[in-house]
């Protein structure tokens, strides 16, 4: 696990807890955050957070079904963990929100073997508004 890459994409994932805890019950959420490698198009990672979900868009070329390749590369999939859709490049997850420190971790898994991007990657955080 990169240690610092965790410590880089954490805050962002409470910034959205905090949009989401300030947003009127059943609202859409406003906010995503977007985690990439600094200086590339790709990998990225898109995460918001949607009662009670974490709903995690991710760059995904590969071939296999989501979920079985995660658990072939030994990533530990939180619970609920569901494929909403797959468009390749990209793949659309949700699962039962975990505490920010969870999400994180999962994110950085992502990066670390998915993507195979070694444990010194640079990682980019942004937060974006959604268009309305």
């Amino acid at each position: 696990m990169g240690a610092d890459q965790v410590a880089a994409i954490r805050p962002a994932v409470a910034e959205l807890e905090a949009a989401e805890a300030s947003a009127a019950p059943g609202a859409r959420a406003e906010y995503f955050a977007r985690f990439s490698l600094a200086g590339h198009d790709c990998p990225w990672v898109e995460l918001y957070l949607q009662q009670g979900d974490a709903v995690l868009n991710c760059w995904y070329s590969f071939e296999a079904e989501p979920l079985d390749y995660l658990r072939q590369l030994g990533i530990p999939i939180p619970p609920g963990t569901r494929v909403l859709e797959v468009g390749r490049p990209s793949c659309l997850l949700a699962f039962d929100r975990p505490p920010s420190r969870a999400v994180a971790k999962f994110v950085d898994q992502l990066f670390l073997q998915m993507y195979a991007c070694g444990d010194d990657y640079d990682v980019a955080v942004e937060l974006c508004r959604f268009a309305v």
